[in-house]
């Protein structure tokens, strides 16, 4: 049988299948391609929010060494106001040498310790080599300055006529204007000193007799010290980190800028300024905000935050680093993306092994950062973070909440008995009553050094209910702390409060009433509850 010749068409369904086929390939390409560039995009946007998360935790770090390092110039000065309060002039040399010994000695941040009384007379004693310097000037009978030279116990070795400081008048220096107008502690600007013409910046408060200023009382932070605890942030490699006041004059730099520095003042007779260390700053009103204010510098990102909270400096803390130098594995996250685009298998995987690791830290960091090391409560920081929250969604809802600032009596006398580490537990304890105290929607933080801030939601607001449950919160600290340090029967709790029912005030607002409740009922009597007036 013959054979029939074969045509030369295919059959019609080879090239139909083989078209599926290519397309379905090009699909799934196009889908492969189209996940890598939104990875990588998401990936890249990842980056520089874990940046600026990691960036935010550095200014956390920073606000709280720095805090914790100016708070010992605002104890100096509050600790020797009420003494001076009882003296018009310099009296008894010698006693108020070893008062301004007892106060600088236990502060090691502060360099030294002045006090102006309104007729002009000064004393002041500065740390130096081996021991200290008291300078002197009277004004009555006749103007007089001495400069004494002690020993580290407070030995005299030498007195000298001052010749040097003989026109000295405390009440024309910049501390001594900047606390007349002040209600407590205030911060002065960076100035120069009298003498030496070398950058200070001090914690000033007047001592007052009614309404009149008696003296004023001024500590000068060891600005080199400050300089160290810069140093020793963890900004990483090549990044620095820098304190300035709100005109951004130079309150602290990295050592490595101190002879720029020096040069400034020596040769233009003033305190250096950000423009002068090269230093672009952002715009004050986002860098005062809770979050702090971002930028880029160069190949630096920067970032900006203001001290918050009523009290302390109104300073500026400015970081700027490379995201590589800050966190290296952020800059190897980065390296990853920009092979997403060839390799999406592999950038999956890198990007997750990548936020395995930056994540899992700068949970921890953040957690730390928002936290009182001593107490376990929230800190400041966090306060502020969570109460203005607290605040705005009670007013959402037309809800009650009570503020409650409490402050322990005695406290100083306990730390002066017994040492800090006593101390420390009492404040411990106080943390720990309160806690136990409260319920989980509420929140209780440790602003300052013996102060506690309490945020209640209310669900009865009577009057009597909330006073009972404020005390209550008062007696069972004031019981905690004579548990844990029975040897001190002053030591004690007092606290003032507010409740908002109108929802309409702010926290800065609640808390400046529950402290000044407190502030006015210490003064009638401690261990008690004061209700803040027009509540």
């Amino acid at each position: 049988m013959p054979l029939r010749k074969r045509s030369g068409r295919a059959p019609s369904g080879a090239p139909r299948g083989f078209f599926v086929a290519i397309t379905l390939v090009a699909v799934i390409l196009a889908v492969q391609l189209a996940s890598t560039i939104v990875s990588a995009v998401l990936a890249s946007r990842d980056a520089r929010d874990a940046t600026r998360q990691l960036f935010s935790v550095v200014g956390d770090v920073t606000i709280e060494r720095v805090g914790r390092y100016s708070q010992a110039a605002e104890d100096a000065v509050g600790e020797s106001v009420l003494a001076l309060e009882r003296a018009n002039r310099v009296t008894d040399v010698d006693a108020i040498a070893a008062d301004l010994y007892g106060r600088i000695h236990a502060n090691p941040q502060v360099g030294a310790i002045k006090v102006g009384w309104n007729n002009g007379d000064y004393v002041e004693l500065t740390r130096e080599p081996g021991g200290y310097a008291l300078r002197v000037v009277v004004t009555a009978p006749s103007r007089a300055a001495e400069l004494r030279h002690y020993d580290q116990s407070l030995a005299l070795l030498s007195r000298e006529p001052d010749l040097e400081n003989a026109d000295l008048d405390p009440r024309l220096r910049p501390w001594y204007v900047e606390a007349q107008t002040a209600m407590g502690t205030a911060w002065t600007d960076p100035y120069l000193l009298f003498s030496s013409r070398t950058p200070a910046v001090s914690a000033v408060r007047a001592a007052r007799v009614g309404n009149d200023v008696v003296a004023v009382v001024a500590a000068d932070l060891l600005l080199d010290q400050l300089a160290a605890v810069l140093d020793g942030l963890p900004v990483g490699s090549g990044g620095e980190a820098f304190v300035f006041d709100a005109h951004r004059a130079v309150v602290a730099a990295p050592g490595a800028y101190a002879d720029r520095i020096d040069a400034i003042v020596r040769r233009e007779g003033r305190v250096a300024t950000a423009l002068d260390l090269d230093i672009r700053g952002l715009s004050p009103s986002d860098a005062a905000g809770p979050s702090g204010a971002f930028g880029q510098d160069g190949a630096y990102v920067v970032f900006e935050r203001a001290f918050s909270g009523d009290s302390g400096p109104y300073w500026l803390i400015h970081v700027r680093a490379t995201r590589s130098g800050l966190a290296p594995a952020l800059g190897a996250w980065e390296g990853t993306v920009l092979w997403t685009t060839a390799i999406s298998a592999f950038v999956v995987l890198g990007a997750i092994a990548l936020m395995v690791r930056v994540w899992s830290p700068l949970t921890g960091m953040r957690r730390r950062a928002s936290t009182d090391a001593l107490t376990g409560l929230a800190n400041r920081h966090e306060f502020q973070s969570l109460g203005s929250r607290m605040i705005a969604s009670a007013s959402a809802e037309g809800a009650v909440v009570c503020l409650v600032i409490l402050d322990l009596d005695g406290f100083k006398e306990v730390n002066d008995m017994f040492g800090h580490q006593v101390g420390d537990d009492a404040l411990e304890a106080a943390g720990l009553a309160l806690r136990d105290s409260t319920r989980a929607r509420d929140l209780v933080a440790r602003i300052g050094g013996d102060e506690f801030a309490v945020i209640l939601r209310v669900d009865d607001d009577s009057d009597e209910d909330v006073g009972a449950r404020v005390e209550g919160l008062r007696a069972k600290t004031a019981l905690r702390l004579a548990e844990v340090v029975p040897g001190a029967p002053r030591l004690g709790a007092t606290a003032g409060y507010v409740v908002d029912r109108a929802g309409r005030r702010s926290l800065d607002a609640l808390v400046h009433s529950a402290d000044t409740a407190l502030i006015a009922g210490k003064a009638t009597a401690k261990g008690a509850t004061y209700l803040a007036e027009g509540t």
